[in-house]
């Protein structure tokens, strides 16, 4: 499910204000949700990677733990 369309031109040639155009996505039955999970997936890799570079690990050496992978 794609929730930010590419943004058209309206009717007289000017384009919606982002405000407005993510007004119109949020309306639209499941946004919400996907928007929340989203976050939380976005949060949560941030947590990781911070933490990562705290260890002073590179991306491969957890990936080289049992059970992971590198993305």
């Amino acid at each position: 499910m794609t929730l930010i369309p590419r943004m058209r031109v309206s009717d007289m040639g000017e384009r919606k204000a982002w405000s407005d155009k993510r007004a119109e996505i949020m309306s639209r039955p499941g946004a919400g949700v996907a928007y929340e999970a989203a976050r939380i997936r976005f949060e949560l890799g941030e947590a990781v990677r911070l933490r990562r570079e705290e260890l002073g690990l590179t991306q491969a050496e957890p990936a080289e733990r049992p059970g992971s992978a590198q993305n």
